[in-house]
């Protein structure tokens, strides 16, 4: 859980809260620091404006997302050097039309294109997170825009139908061989 920089996103919406932005963010799934983040945003006084549900089941996740009106990856590299995937949940959350802040992190850069179908930040900058969500918030018609290219990019990237015409193409060639 350290990588997915839970933390800084933490942050960041203290910075909001303080800038006097309408945040509310909903911190969905669990792991070993579920408790330690939950008392530090109650230290910094946001028990108001996060809520931690814990682990939703995957059939739970459509509705999540259909609540949201922003996504946030924020994921770091951890102190030994690991990093996170590309998540599922990206392009996941991209395919519904929710627009994305995430960090340049491992893959990321290679999925969100910054200012097209998503947010990019440096990692841990809490104060470039801030202002990337806080854009989001402030803007709904860019906010629109952005979730739109998301959308348009899994369409077009990972669409079932294109995939398995891609694959059947890719076998017809090998056979072919």
């Amino acid at each position: 859980m350290r990588k997915k920089g839970i933390e800084y996103l933490i942050r960041a919406i203290g910075r909001l809260k303080e800038d006097g932005v309408p945040v509310h963010a909903r911190i969905v799934g669990d792991g070993p620091l579920l408790e330690t983040l939950k008392s530090f945003a109650i230290e910094i006084g946001l028990e108001r404006s996060i809520d931690f549900p814990g682990r939703v089941p995957f059939s739970a996740l459509p509705a999540e997302m259909a609540d949201a009106d922003i996504f946030c990856l924020p994921s770091v590299t951890d102190r030994y050097g690991g990093k996170d995937e590309i998540s599922m949940v990206l392009k996941e959350a991209m395919g519904t039309c929710l627009p994305i802040v995430a960090t340049i992190h491992a893959g990321i850069p290679e999925v969100i294109e910054d200012g097209v179908n998503g947010l990019l930040v440096p990692e841990r900058d809490v104060d470039a997170l801030a202002d990337a969500l806080g854009r989001l918030v402030r803007e709904p018609s860019f906010r629109k825009i952005i979730g739109r290219g998301g959308r348009e990019l899994v369409e077009r990237v990972w669409d079932i139908e294109r995939q398995v015409s891609v694959l059947e193409s890719l076998y017809a060639e090998l056979l072919g061989r």
